[in-house]
């Protein structure tokens, strides 16, 4: 699950620039992505809200118990 959780990261507010660049690019108007981002953020609020996207998104973001120890910020005295 780590890769995926990286991926989301990834895809996330950083990920929405990548996007919007490569649209300007290829469509050359701002006008039009423009509306393009709107149109697709709506589609996707409201599938942010559908319950398997939601139980992924929970499984993904939880630390798997047993798996992984927490990392040690401080260093162990001698």
């Amino acid at each position: 699950m780590p890769a995926l959780r990286d991926a989301v990261r990834d895809l996330g507010v950083a990920g929405g620039v990548r996007v919007r660049v490569m649209l300007e690019a290829l469509r050359g108007e701002r006008e039009q992505v423009d509306a393009f981002v709107e149109r697709a953020g709506k589609h996707l609020t409201a599938l942010a809200q559908d319950d398997a996207v939601r139980d992924v998104d929970t499984a993904v973001n939880l630390r798997p118990s047993g798996l992984l120890r927490p990392v040690r910020t401080g260093r162990q005295q001698a």
